[in-house]
């Protein structure tokens, strides 16, 4: 629990809460997602493979598979 009262959460754990069956399970259904809301968020894939965000690289993997599923 940090001081401000709010519990601590990992990453692990949200990632276990997207995507129960692991991010190597199956693909969701993305040709049927039709969010409310949705605009740029500054993400960008690069040539060389590499994912971005507001021009700053994430290095973290699960977060790369994350992004890469949804």
């Amino acid at each position: 629990m940090k001081s401000d009262g709010n519990p601590v959460i990992s990453l692990e754990d949200v990632l276990r809460a997207i995507a129960p069956n692991g991010l190597d399970g199956p693909l969701p259904p993305v040709h049927l997602w039709n969010p409310q809301n949705s605009g740029d968020i500054q993400m960008e894939i690069r040539r060389d493979g590499s994912w971005w965000h507001e021009g700053s690289k994430i290095n973290r993997e699960l977060f790369v598979k994350l992004f890469s599923r949804i």
